[in-house]
């Protein structure tokens, strides 16, 4: 990051996102160094997957902060089953562990695919974000 910053105009509100697998290590960003990025944007993270691992770890780091002065962006499309348990477990879990600080929008479509959720969500992920 320090060479990107370097070498380009970039903002100083740094944003992880990213879709399926690529929104699991979103959140495992977040948890593993929050200091890095204000923002985590999930579009139908593959939370479901190891049994819902991700999902867990995601609501225990959630519950474990007093503080937290980030945003975060979940959303989820036409998930099938047990993918959706696992992304609601977390969703329940977010909203009832949720720290001070924390922005956080979650949306579900209810008519679009898995490959499409970050294309139906991209504008108020970001919209919300500042």
């Amino acid at each position: 990051m320090p060479h990107i910053e370097g070498k380009y105009r970039a903002h100083d509100y740094r944003i992880i996102a990213g879709a399926s697998a690529a929104g699991v290590f979103s959140l495992y960003a977040l948890q593993q160094k929050p200091e890095l990025f204000d923002a985590a944007l999930t579009y139908s993270a593959a939370v479901w997957w190891a049994y819902g691992a991700s999902a867990k770890a995601t609501v225990e780091f959630i519950s474990k902060q007093k503080q937290l002065n980030h945003y975060i962006y979940t959303a989820i499309g036409n998930e099938p089953e047990p993918i959706r348990s696992y992304y609601d477990e977390m969703i329940t879990g977010i909203s009832n562990n949720r720290p001070t600080g924390l922005r956080w929008v979650n949306d579900s479509f209810k008519d679009v695919p898995h490959n499409l959720v970050s294309s139906a969500g991209i504008f108020r992920a970001y919209h919300n974000s500042y």
